[in-house]
């Protein structure tokens, strides 16, 4: 992979990459698995999506 997109990889996708890491995220510093997890950013919901993500989006 070329240095941009290394760099851009480690960002998220898709509104489904969000809500597995904040699942991941629950589970580990709590034990619980939540089945809707509340996404902890303030943005509305379209402002972390593009398609194809960041790498995309430049």
């Amino acid at each position: 992979m070329r240095f941009l997109e290394k760099l851009l990889h480690q960002y998220l996708i898709s509104l489904e990459d969000a809500q597995k890491g904040t699942q991941r995220k629950i589970k580990n510093l709590s034990g619980k698995k939540e089945k809707k997890p509340t996404l902890n950013f303030a943005g509305i919901s379209n402002e972390l999506i593009c398609d194809g993500g960041e790498y995309r989006f430049i």
